[in-house]
């Protein structure tokens, strides 16, 4: 790879450092140009397919006495492959709290001869004021299987007192990948008020993995010439189907296949120069700092620098093309094929020209243009395009008053006088907005002496989108629990997209707001 000035790279750097972390919790319409499949952590051990709503009902009735061991009977609802209950036995360890209430712990398995989809043991958990019965119907919360626990994921003690969401943000565990729900129990005294506790971890509220979003992140430097995918961690309370939320902005991904920062061609114009003799000349290009992704798309981060121009190789490879029934080499033609190198330095070709008779001497053959009037061919991805010709020979013709004719021996084929090389414009014709990475893509559509020519294409660089404000926005309908309204929060920011529209983005619940109107 040609070298470069550390400024320019130092400069590059910094830009890519500062715009990689800006990433939304929107999701993300993958465009081509993008990033990676999504990945996640490794699933939660045992608790990663529990129904974080799933409940277990007591069969018999339950007093909390502390110091004692007991057992129970339950049974967990729609556990069974055809929908209905699994029966359980629980064991039960009941403990005094310092307050002189009881807590039991239930350690759920399933009974001798039961089948489902039960394949750890499950915890629920009760607390009350000693020697209450819990009576038989009582609906426990599971809040957590016995690997979560021992895993060390926290869990709300399921009791007696109602639990409400409460405006309560979610508590994010990162070193065990995981998102627990938080709700706050409550209650009516005598005098009709509400009366609630602070926010504490409720798995059986909600409980999600924590995952490796690539699709709402853009490729970041690591170290001096190189850069990676990177990823954010995400979480999606609403299910797979719903938004992400983003817990940490985006990080350059190092265990992940890197690809090399520096200066290349990237798609810069290519004006070829056809030698004479069938040795095949070359090219010349302006070159541009990008990189090459792992599978293939080029990624630029400035428009072409002509001041640091590059000379490309060809290659002319003998071939044989036939016209009419005519041989070129018949006549005493040699045909060829022109390839060019890929970038500098590159072992690579592809093809420039088809088959036909470049590089011959001068006068060897002649040129018609009217049977491919109006044709062009076209080289896409060199951006440039030649009027279409017949190649062919003088012959004699037969008869006492013969004159020489022209004689074809090629189809249409590019005419390379470098005269008649028209190079390719662009014009933009739109936007493709990435919203996770907070930047938008222009959509340009290549031209040819002014006619568009090929598909709309994703250019480069991104623009990243502008900040116009941020906030905190009520996040759905307040949830009212007898006096007391709690207004669940939610961070917002709002962008300006280049096209002028905007894109709120979601962030984390923020603290709720609380009105309580109870009478004191």
């Amino acid at each position: 790879m040609p070298s470069w000035p550390r400024f320019a790279l130092s400069a590059l750097l910094s830009a890519l450092l500062l715009a990689g972390p800006l990433a939304g919790a929107a999701p993300v319409r993958a465009s081509q140009p993008l990033g990676l499949p999504a990945d996640s952590f490794p699933p939660l051990t045992g608790s990663a397919a529990l129904e974080t709503q799933a409940k277990i009902t007591l069969e018999t009735p339950l007093t909390l006495r502390a110091g004692y061991r007991g057992d129970a009977t339950g049974a967990l609802a729609g556990g069974a492959a055809d929908g209905t209950p699994i029966r359980l036995s629980g064991s039960v360890t009941f403990a005094a709290a310092a307050d002189g209430s009881v807590s039991a712990t239930i350690l759920w398995t399933r009974r001798a001869g039961q089948e489902g989809a039960l394949s750890a043991a499950l915890v629920s958990r009760a607390r009350a004021p000693r020697d209450t019965i819990v009576p038989g119907g009582t609906a426990l919360t599971v809040v957590g299987d016995i690997d979560a626990l021992r895993a060390g994921i926290p869990g709300f003690a399921a009791s007696l007192d109602q639990r409400v969401r409460g405006g309560c943000p979610d508590l994010v565990h990162y070193s065990r990948g995981a998102v627990v729900a938080q709700t706050r129990t409550y209650k009516s005294d005598a005098k009709g008020r509400t009366l609630y506790n602070d926010c504490s971890p409720d798995v059986g509220a909600g409980l999600w993995r924590i995952e490796r979003d690539y699709r709402g992140c853009d490729w970041m430097p690591a170290d001096q010439d190189k850069i990676y995918p990177a990823y954010r961690l995400v979480y999606r309370p609403l299910g797979d189907n719903g938004p992400l939320l983003q817990i940490q902005s985006c990080l350059p991904d190092q265990q992940r296949p890197s690809a090399p920062f520096g200066i290349t061609i990237g798609g810069c114009v290519q004006r070829p120069v056809i030698a004479p003799g069938g040795q095949g000349g070359s090219s010349t290009a302006a070159q541009r700092y990008g990189w090459t992704t792992p599978d293939g798309v080029y990624r630029g981060l400035t428009p072409c620098l002509h001041p640091i121009p590059v000379t490309l190789n060809h290659q002319a490879r003998a071939c044989s093309g036939a016209m009419d029934g005519f041989m070129g080499n018949v006549w005493g033609v040699t045909m060829s094929e022109i390839h060019v190198q890929t970038d500098a330095d590159a072992s690579t070709y592809r093809k420039l020209l088809p088959c036909g008779p470049w590089g011959v001497p001068e006068g060897t053959v002649e040129k018609d243009a009217r049977a491919c009037a109006g044709q062009y061919y076209d080289d896409m991805a060199g951006g440039v395009s030649w009027p279409m010709v017949r190649y062919g020979v003088r012959r004699q013709g037969g008869g006492e008053n013969a004159v020489e004719m022209f004689s074809p021996i090629t189809q249409c084929l590019p005419d390379i006088d470098p005269q008649k090389l028209i190079q390719h414009g662009e014009r933009q014709v739109g936007w493709q907005h990435a919203d996770g990475i907070l930047a938008s893509f222009p959509v340009m559509q290549r031209t040819r002496d002014g006619v568009d020519i090929g598909q709309p294409y994703i250019g480069d660089p991104a623009q990243h989108y502008a900040l116009d404000s941020e906030g905190v926005a009520d996040a759905g309908p307040p949830e009212v629990v007898g006096c007391v309204s709690f207004q669940a929060r939610q961070l917002v920011r709002r962008y300006h997209r280049p096209d002028d529209s905007a894109v709120d983005v979601l962030g984390l619940y923020d603290a709720p707001v609380i009105t309580d109107k109870c009478a004191r």
